[in-house]
C-alpha cells in the first residue's frame, strides 16, 4: 500500500490470472477465477487501508469535538490540500484502473468475469458506506466524502457507457442488471449522506467559514449526483431496455431518488439550518430527459415514480426561487409546457392521475405568473447565458422559434431514415409542449400555426404517436371552448386548426380512431356550443378520408342534422355531405338522395347551394345519371331552361346550377350510343337527349339575358354585377365542356349551307356579348372570367377553321395586286376577309383586334384578350406586323401584352398546317427577338423572357444553320450575365431547351446546329458556370447543365477535353 505503482501491479496481475482462466485444463478456469476475486478483495482492502490512520486520528478528535469543543466551534475542517483529502484521491487512484479493467473484461468475456464486476462493486460500496458514515458523524473532511461520491457517480457512468455501448445484444441484460445493482447501492449511500448532512448541519454549530464551505461542496455533490442519475444514467437504462427483455425494474431505484428529493424538500439535507446543505434545483434539460424517459417507459409503476420525481423537483425549484428572490425566465415557460404535456398524457392512467393532475395544476398556475415577465424575472443567470439544451432555443423571440421549427419540419420531410424511439419521443414532447404553450399563452399565438404543421408532419410519419398527442390536443381545445380569449384574435380559426389536426392525422391510426370519434361525438351533443358542433360536423369528410372505417358512424351522425332546427348545423351538414361526394366517399348513394332532396327545398340559400353542388360531384363520380339529376332539379328546385325562374334564385345557387348543367357530355354520349344501336343509324349521327338540350338552352338563354341586362346598364338587374360576372364565367366554362357537335353545331352551319343556324348563332352571340362585358368591366372582373371566355372562343374558332379550311384566310382577289404584297397598315391586311368567313366568330375577333390595335388609345388588356382567343388558329403572316407593333408600343402595363405576343408566336411556330412562306415570317420575327441586345431583350420580354427561352426547343430547329450557329452563343450571353438570384431561371430555361433539341434530334436537324449546341454547352456554359459559381452549388443550374451534357456523345466530350474545362470541383465530381 506504500507503492505509488500499486494500481499498475493490480491490473497486470488481473490480466495474468485472466489468461490462466482462458487456458482451461484441470482446475485452470476455477483457479483463475478464484485468483481474480482474491486480487479484487486485496485491491479494495489495500486501497482503503490508507484511510485507517485518518479514522483512528479522528476518533479522538471527534470525541473531543463532540464533548468539549462543540460550543466553541473548534471543528477540524479539511480542504483539498489536507492529507486526508489526498488519501481519498489515493484510494481512487488505486481502484480506478482495476475497476475499469474489470468492467471492460466483464462485457467481453465469460460470466465469471461479470461476477468479478459484481464483487468489485459490492466491496467498494461496503467500504465507502462505512467510511462515509464515520467521517460524516465526526464532521471531518467533508471534501473526502464529496470526492468519493463524485468518483462513484462517474464510475457508474463509465460502466454504463463501456458496457452498453460496446456489449452485444446478449450482454445488454447482464449489463443492465449489474448497473441496476450499482445504482441501487449508490442511491442508498446518497440517502445516508443526505441524512447525515441533516444531522451535522441541523444544530448550526461549527466554524462559520469552514462549515459553509463544506456544506456548499456537499450541496454541489448531491446536485451533480441528481443531474447524472436523472439526466444521464436512468435515461440510458430506459433507452437500452427497449432493445431487450427481462429488464430489471427501476421502481426501487426511482424510489430511492424520490426519497432523497423528499428529504430535501422537507428540510432534509440541512435545508433549514444555518450550515445545512441547500441543493440547487434541477436544470431544464433534466426535466426534459425525465419527461422523455416517462414517454419511453412501459411499466406503469415506473412512470408513476418519474412523475412524482418531476413533481418534487419542480416544488424544490419553486421553493428555491422564492427564497432566493431570483427566477430565470429563460426556459421556464418551456419547462412548464413539458410538465403540462406529461400530465395530460398520463392523466388517464389510474395510478398516475393524482400526480398528473398536480403537474397540470402547477403548470397552469406558473403560466399565469410568466405571462408578462418583469425586468427582474427576465434577467438571465450566468448558467443560462449559453443554453444547455435544445429546448432553451425555443424560448427566445417568436420569429426565431418559427424559423427553428420550420427547419425541423424540413428535416421531417427530407429525412429518409426513421427516428429512434428516443428521438420520436423527444420530437413529440417538443411539439406537445409548444402546442400547449402557444394555446395557453396569447403572446405565443403567431407560433401556433407552425407548431400544428410540425405535429402534422411528425404524426403523419409516426402514426403511433397520435395516442400520446390526443390528450394534449383535447386539453388545448377545451381551453378555447371554456375560456373567453379576448387577447386571441381568431378563436374559431384556432379551434378549427386543432380539430383538423385531430381528424387528419390522429384518426389514421386505428388504435386512436375510436378515441377521436368518442371525443368528437361528445362535442356534437346539445350541451356543446353551436359553433363547436358545426366545426366538428364540417370536419367529418376529413375524418372519413383519414379513416374510412368511421363512415357508418359519420353517416348516422349526419342524418341527425338533415332537418335540424338550427340553420348553422344544417348548413354544416349539407357542406359535409358535399365534400363527401367530392372525395367520392359515399358508399350507398340511395341513402343520401333523400337528404339532398330535403336540402333542395330548404329556405336558406347556402343549404340549397351545397345540395346542388353535391349532385354535381355525384355526376362527376358517375354515381348519378345527368338526365336523372336534371329531372329532379326541374321537379324540386326550378325548370333549368326557364330563364325568368332561374334569375329569381339566389346568385350562389345559380352559380352551382350552371356548373352542373355543363356535365351533360357523358350522359349525352351514352344516350347517343344507345340510340344509334337501336335505330341502326351508326355513330356518325349524334342524338342529343332532351335533358342536354334543356341544359344547353338554359345556359345560352341565361347568358344572353344577363349580358343584355349588363350591357344596357339596367339598374334593376336581378343579380348584382359581381354575381353576373361569376355566372357568365361559369356559363362559358360549362359550354366549353361540350363538344360543339353535341350541342347541335355542324360544319354546314358555319358554311351557311343550311337554313337552320340558330344554335351556332346563339353560341356566337354568347361569346360576342361576353367579349363586350369583359371589355366594359375590366376593373371588376377577375382573370378567371377571361380564361373561360378564351377557352370557349378557341373551341369555336378551331371548329370554324375545320369547317372552312383554307378558305378562311383566302382574301378577295382585288386585295392581291401582287402575290407577295406588303401591307403598310395592319388594317389593310386584316380587312381582307373572304365572303365565306364573314359572319363567323373569327371575323368578329379579327375586327376587334384591328379596332384595338389601330386605336389611338391602346388598352393592353383588351388587345391581349383578342390575341389569346386567336392564338390556336393558323394565322396569316400579316399578323407578324401586329406583333412587331405591339412589342414596340410604349404603353403602361406593357407586360400584359408581351405574354400573349410571345404565346402567339410560339403557337404559330408549333402549328404544322401552314405553307412555308407563311411560317417564314414568324421565324424571322423570332430571330429579331433573339438578336435584341441583352438589356433590350429582358426589357422587351419582361417576365416572359424565361417563357421565350423555354420555347427555343421549338424555335431554334426552324432557323437555318448559319443563323443558329451565330445566335445560340449570342442568346446564351444574355443568360450568362444573370447567374445569380432570379437570373437562375434564364440559364436553366436555355439549357433545358438545348437538352430537348438534343433528345429529339432527327435527320432534319442540321449537323452544324448540333455542333453549335455542343460548343455552347461544353466550351461556354460549362466553363462559365464553373468559374462564376465559385464553388457554390446552384442546384437548378447545375442540374440543367449536367442533364444537357449527358445528351452529348462521349467522343465529343473527350474531344473538347471536358475535364480540363470543368474547373468547378462539384461539377467535376458529378
Amino acid at each position: 500500500g506504500t507503492n505509488n505503482n500499486d494500481h499498475c501491479h493490480f491490473v497486470k496481475l488481473y490480466d495474468k490470472f485472466h489468461a490462466l482462466s482462458s487456458r482451461g485444463g484441470v482446475g485452470g478456469g476455477g483457479a483463475g477465477a478464484g485468483a481474480r476475486q482474491y486480487l479484487i478483495r486485496q485491491c479494495v482492502s489495500c486501497s482503503f487501508e490508507t484511510m485507517v490512520p485518518v479514522l483512528n486520528t479522528t476518533t479522538t478528535t471527534g470525541a473531543n469535538i463532540s464533548s468539549d469543543n462543540s460550543s466553541s466551534g473548534n471543528v477540524v475542517h479539511m480542504s483539498s490540500q489536507n492529507p486526508q483529502y489526498n488519501d481519498a484521491l489515493k484510494v481512487i487512484e488505486i481502484l480506478s484502473p482495476l475497476f475499469y479493467r474489470v468492467v471492460v473484461s466483464s462485457m467481453l468475456s465469460t460470466c465469471n468475469d461479470r461476477e468479478d464486476c459484481r464483487l468489485f462493486i459490492s466491496l467498494i460500496m461496503e467500504k465507502v458506506r462505512s467510511v462515509i458514515i464515520i467521517k460524516m458523524r465526526r464532521n471531518v473532511c467533508i471534501m473526502m466524502v464529496v470526492r468519493m461520491m463524485d468518483w462513484l457517480t462517474q464510475s457508474l457512468q463509465v460502466f454504463l457507457y463501456s458496457s452498453l455501448s460496446q456489449a452485444s445484444l446478449d450482454h445488454v441484460n447482464v449489463a443492465l442488471e449489474i448497473g441496476h445493482d450499482f445504482l441501487q447501492q449508490l442511491c442508498e449511500i446518497v440517502s445516508v449522506v443526505v441524512q447525515e448532512s441533516r444531522v451535522v448541519g441541523g444544530d448550526g454549530s461549527g466554524d462559520e467559514h469552514g462549515s459553509d464551505k463544506d456544506s456548499g461542496a456537499m450541496a454541489k455533490c448531491i446536485h451533480r449526483f441528481q443531474c447524472a442519475v436523472l439526466g444521464r444514467i436512468l435515461p440510458s437504462f430506459v433507452k437500452y431496455s427497449t432493445f431487450t427483455v427481462n429488464v430489471p425494474c427501476l421502481e426501487s431505484v426511482l424510489e430511492s431518488v424520490k426519497t432523497v428529493m423528499m428529504m430535501m424538500n422537507h428540510g432534509g439535507g440541512g435545508g433549514g439550518g444555518k450550515n445545512g446543505v441547500i441543493v440547487d434545483g434541477l436544470p431544464n434539460d433534466v426535466f426534459h430527459k425525465l419527461a422523455i424517459m416517462s414517454f419511453m417507459m412501459q411499466d406503469e409503476s415506473d412512470i408513476v415514480k418519474v412523475l412524482e420525481i418531476l413533481s418534487l423537483a419542480i416544488q424544490h425549484r419553486h421553493h428555491q426561487q422564492q427564497t432566493s428572490g431570483k427566477e430565470s425566465h429563460h426556459g421556464q415557460i418551456m419547462v412548464y409546457g413539458i410538465l403540462a404535456s406529461v400530465g395530460f398524457v398520463f392523466q388517464s392512467l389510474p395510478s398516475c392521475s393524482n400526480v398528473a393532475m398536480h403537474l397540470i395544476h402547477y403548470a397552469n398556475e406558473s403560466f399565469d405568473l410568466l405571462q408578462a415577465p418583469s425586468e427582474k424575472v427576465a434577467t438571465k443567470d450566468k448558467d443560462d447565458a449559453q443554453p444547455s439544451h435544445v429546448y432553451d432555443l425555443f424560448c427566445n423571440e417568436i420569429d426565431d422559434c418559427k424559423t427553428k421549427l420550420e427547419s425541423l419540419i424540413h428535416q421531417l420531410e427530407t429525412c429518409e431514415q426513421n427516428f429512434t424511439i428516443e428521438n420520436q419521443c423527444e420530437s413529440l414532447l417538443l411539439g406537445l409542449s409548444l402546442l400547449y404553450i402557444s394555446t395557453s399563452n396569447a403572446q405565443k399565438e403567431p407560433l401556433r400555426k407552425t407548431v400544428i404543421t410540425y405535429l402534422r408532419h411528425l404524426i403523419d410519419k409516426y402514426l403511433h404517436l397520435g395516442r400520446r398527442c390526443l390528450p394534449v390536443l383535447v386539453a388545448s381545445i377545451q381551453i378555447f371552448i371554456n375560456t373567453d380569449h379576448h387577447e386571441i384574435s381568431s378563436t374559431d380559426q384556432v379551434l378549427s386548426s386543432l380539430f383538423e389536426l385531430m381528424c387528419s392525422c390522429l384518426a389514421k391510426d386505428s388504435s386512436c380512431a375510436h378515441e377521436v370519434w368518442s371525443i368528437l361525438s361528445a362535442m356534437t351533443t346539445g350541451t356543446a356550443p353551436v359553433n363547436v358542433q358545426a366545426m366538428v360536423v364540417r370536419l367529418y369528410p376529413l375524418l372519413c378520408k383519414s379513416n374510412k372505417r368511421l363512415y357508418s358512424r359519420i353517416n348516422a351522425s349526419l342524418s341527425n342534422y338533415v332537418s335540424h332546427a338550427n340553420v348553422s348545423l344544417r348548413i354544416a351538414a349539407a357542406a359535409s355531405l358535399c365534400d363527401l361526394a367530392k372525395d367520392d366517399l359515399i358508399r350507398d348513394v340511395s341513402e343520401v338522395i333523400p337528404w339532398v332532396q330535403t336540402f333542395l327545398i330548404d329556405e336558406y340559400e347556402l343549404v340549397i347551394y351545397f345540395a346542388v353542388t353535391t349532385l354535381y360531384h355525384l355526376i362527376v363520380a358517375e354515381e348519378l345519371d345527368f338526365s336523372t339529376v336534371i329531372k329532379v332539379l326541374n321537379k324540386k328546385l326550378v325548370l333549368i331552361d326557364d330563364v325568368h325562374a332561374m334569375v329569381q334564385l339566389p346568385s350562389i345557387v345559380v352559380e352551382a346550377l350552371v356548373q352542373l348543367m355543363g356535365l351533360g357530355e357523358v350522359a349525352g354520349a351514352s344516350d347517343s350510343e344507345d340510340d344509334s344501336s337501336d335505330d341502326g343509324r351508326g355513330l356518325s349521327e349524334i342524338v342529343i337527349s332532351q335533358q342536354v338540350q334543356a341544359a344547353m338552352s338554359g345556359l345560352l338563354n341565361l347568358s344572353i339575358h344577363i349580358a343584355g341586362c349588363m350591357s344596357n346598364q339596367n339598374t334593376e338587374t336581378e343579380l348584382d354585377v359581381e354575381g353576373n360576372l361569376r355566372i357568365l364565367r361559369f356559363i362559358n366554362g360549362s359550354i366549353a365542356k361540350y363538344s360543339l357537335e353535341r350541342i347541335g353545331l355542324s360544319h354546314e352551319m358555319i358554311r351557311r349551307e343550311c337554313q337552320e343556324t340558330t344554335e351556332y348563332d346563339r353560341v356566337k352571340q354568347v361569346i360576342e356579348m361576353s367579349f363586350e362585358i369583359s371589355e366594359n368591366y375590366m376593373d371588376i372582373k377577375d382573370e378567371h372570367f377571361d380564361l373561360a371566355l378564351i377557352a370557349l372562343s378557341r373551341k369555336v374558332v378551331l371548329f370554324e377553321e375545320d369547317a372552312l379550311g383554307p378558305s378562311l384566310w383566302i382574301h378577295k382577289q382585288k386585295h392581291y395586286s401582287q402575290r407577295h404584297r406588303t401591307f403598310t397598315h395592319l388594317t389593310d391586311a386584316l380587312k381582307a376577309i373572304p365572303e365565306s368567313a364573314e359572319g363567323t366568330l373569327t371575323c368578329f375577333l379579327v375586327n376587334k383586334l384591328v379596332e384595338r390595335a389601330e386605336s389611338a388609345l391602346i388598352h393592353p388588356s383588351r388587345l391581349s384578350l383578342s390575341l389569346s382567343c386567336l392564338q390556336e388558329l393558323a394565322l396569316p403572316s400579316q399578323f407578324v406586323s401586329l406583333l412587331r407593333k405591339t412589342m414596340d408600343t410604349d404603353v403602361d402595363e406593357k407586360e400584359i401584352l408581351t405574354g400573349p405576343c410571345v404565346d402567339l408566336l410560339i403557337a404559330q411556330l408549333r402549328i404544322m398546317r401552314r405553307a412555308a412562306d407563311e411560317r417564314r415570317e414568324y421565324v424571322k420575327f423570332s430571330i429579331e427577338l433573339a438578336e435584341l441586345p441583352s438589356e433590350l431583350f429582358f426589357i422587351e420580354l419582361w417576365q416572359h423572357a424565361p417563357q421565350f427561352l423555354e420555347s427555343l426547343s421549338v424555335i431554334i430547329p426552324q432557323w437555318n444553320s448559319a443563323i443558329a450557329e451565330e445566335l445560340i452563343p449570342y442568346v446564351w450571353s444574355h443568360c450568362s450575365d444573370k447567374l445569380d438570384g432570379d437570373g437562375t431561371f434564364y440559364a436553366t430555361a436555355f439549357l433545358n431547351s438545348l437538352t430537348s433539341i438534343l433528345e429529339i434530334k432527327d435527320k432534319k436537324t442540321s449537323p452544324m446546329m448540333i455542333k453549335a449546341i455542343y460548343k455552347v454547352v461544353i466550351t461556354d456554359a460549362l466553363s462559365l458556370i464553373g468559374t462564376a459559381m465559385k464553388g457554390k452549388i446552384n442546384e437548378p443550374i447545375h442540374a440543367a447543365l449536367l442533364n444537357c451534357i449527358s445528351k452529348i456523345p462521349l467522343q465529343v466530350l473527350l474531344e473538347h477535353k471536358i475535364f480540363d474545362l470543368a474547373n468547378d470541383a462539384s461539377i467535376r465530381i458529378q
